[in-house]
């Protein structure tokens, strides 16, 4: 073959309109995903605020609970009756009010994806 026939041609172009069609909806669509993602980090920021006044309602009672123990004596520090509210305490001071990472999108997106009709477009039709 010398050079590409009038139906590769026209084949080739029906194909480049095709990615041209294709990449715009996937531009589409990955809009809907980041705004579905924006929404979702703004619900997450909402989540680790009433996380951190969960965490500041558990630092207070763990207060609490050590002034309690520090009015006690030894003997009763020591005895079943102290012992049980040691480990207690000790449940609310291990707990994991962690907060929720937001999500975090790749770098790769739909309008960074290569441009493949314009690399085909751009394949020369014969030889130079």
């Amino acid at each position: 073959m010398y050079k590409l026939s009038k139906e590769e041609t026209a084949r080739r172009d029906e194909i480049i309109e095709d990615l041209k069609e294709q990449k715009e909806k996937m531009e589409a669509e990955w809009a809907k995903v980041v705004s579905a993602v924006a929404a979702f980090n703004m619900t997450v920021a909402a989540y680790n605020t009433e996380l951190g006044t969960a965490q500041t309602f558990v630092d207070d009672i763990v207060s609490q609970m050590e002034d309690y123990m520090n009015d006690k004596s030894e003997k009763w520090t020591d005895g079943d009756k102290g012992q049980a509210y040691d480990a207690w305490k000790s449940e609310w001071e291990g707990v994991d009010l962690s907060e929720i990472e937001a999500f975090e999108l790749d770098e790769h997106t739909a309008s960074d994806a290569a441009d493949h009709h314009e690399t085909l477009e751009n394949l020369p039709d014969r030889p130079e």
